[in-house]
């Protein structure tokens, strides 16, 4: 069976929603530029995409891809709900194998936890082409929302229309993960990392020191080192100086504070060792940083007011 991964962060948006009563027509192919789930309301139902042939019964869904070839493949009755819509980032599929049980331990604990990330990525919802779902009644419903949302359209119809999609996507990814894994919780060492990333955004601007960190969380330094890296893929120590630097670009850019001032503030030994982390991380000194903000700053700020200024002829 195929399957698909969806990123965690994707932007849905519907297109259209109806309900389907099966005709002659249905025996012509079709297709389209998005994608397309459709769930049978009353079965059976024969569908061909591509060379496979599917027949499904009441409650049971598929999924296809944008401008995949569909049609009935032997005459038939019955109606089915459908939907259209866009993903960005796009659904990838996935050779899953015999291996599903270890694709879905997905650990949505990824660095997008930590402050400073920059990742566009919160973790990937596993969706199955076929499938169906155990709380059938509930996306049955769903679906009635959606085309009743077109038929009788309100006031930010098209924002309830997306909640209503990604729900039918969270339920049937949920039912995967039920499937097949038999402990769907996440271990205990996410609750002591996310604990632990808390305690390192709200103190940094402190002298963060191993036994601190110890005593505040009551673990070993060593087991908190392992279990942040683990999760975020940096150690505790670079974590930290992402986050004074990033407090000091704001200061930066904001303030007149001195350099020196700057580095006293945020725990930094002295200003030289603040500068030598701050040039490691971002490329540039903090008075390079200071002046190409400034810089830009004057430059943004002369266009707009030459732009707008009035004709005072």
């Amino acid at each position: 069976m195929d399957y698909f991964s969806l990123n965690g962060l994707s932007r849905l948006d519907v297109k259209w929603s109806r309900m389907y009563n099966i005709d002659p027509n249905f025996l012509i192919p079709r297709a389209n530029p998005h994608y397309e789930l459709i769930m049978v309301a009353d079965g059976p139902v024969f569908i061909q995409v591509g060379q496979e042939k599917y027949t499904l019964n009441g409650g049971d869904c598929l999924l296809l891809l944008p401008w995949e070839e569909h049609f009935a493949w032997k005459p038939g009755g019955g109606s089915f709900f459908w939907v259209q819509f866009t993903s960005d980032p796009p659904l990838e599929l996935i050779d899953a194998g015999d291996n599903l049980t270890s694709l879905l331990k997905i650990c949505h604990t990824s660095s997008n936890f930590l402050r400073t990330s920059t990742n566009e990525q919160a973790g990937k919802l596993i969706i199955p082409r076929l499938y169906t779902p155990f709380r059938r009644y509930e996306c049955m419903h769903t679906f009635e929302i959606m085309t009743n949302e077109f038929t009788k359209p309100k006031g930010y119809y098209h924002y309830r229309l997306n909640r209503c999609l990604a729900k039918l996507i969270e339920i049937s990814a949920e039912d995967l993960l039920e499937k097949v894994m038999s402990d769907i919780n996440l271990p205990a060492s996410i609750v002591t990392f996310q604990r632990l990333v808390e305690i390192l955004n709200e103190s940094y601007m402190l002298e963060c020191t191993a036994a601190s960190i110890e005593r505040m969380l009551d673990r070993k330094y060593e087991y908190l080192c392992n279990i942040f890296k683990k999760y975020s893929g940096i150690t505790i120590n670079l974590y930290l100086q992402q986050l004074r630097i990033q407090r000091a670009k704001y200061l930066l850019r904001e303030t007149e504070k001195s350099v020196q001032d700057i580095a006293f503030e945020l725990s930094f030994e002295n200003p030289l060792y603040f500068s030598k982390t701050f040039k490691k991380l971002e490329g540039l000194s903090p008075s390079q940083y200071r002046a190409n903000y400034q810089t830009v700053l004057y430059a943004t700020n002369s266009s707009s007011t030459k732009t707008t200024a009035p004709n005072l002829i």
